[in-house]
């Protein structure tokens, strides 16, 4: 296995435009997401609070108290991510 180093040195730091032929012609592209770090809105619809909600909660635990009840809002914004990610051509 290389090392970082020779990675970096054999590639001069330049990264490479990947395109789909890079791939085999049956390769399924897909997206994932987190539910912290993309849903928002955990009190909503019955849903309960995932562990990192609860913790962002927990006063001392987040230094500037941050927290992800909105995040991108993917909770209600749903159905423009899915059209954006048909735009973007994934297959999954």
């Amino acid at each position: 296995m290389a090392k970082k180093d020779e990675f970096v040195n054999e590639n001069n730091g330049v990264n490479k435009q990947v395109s789909r032929s890079d791939f085999p012609p049956n390769f399924v592209f897909g997206v994932a997401t987190s539910s912290y770090q993309v849903e928002g809105a955990c009190k909503e619809g019955g849903r309960g609070a995932s562990i990192w909600d609860a913790s962002s909660h927990t006063e001392g635990k987040i230094a500037d108290q941050s927290n992800g009840d909105v995040a991108v809002d993917h909770y209600h914004r749903y159905k423009e991510d899915i059209d954006l990610i048909a735009k973007l051509g994934f297959d999954a």
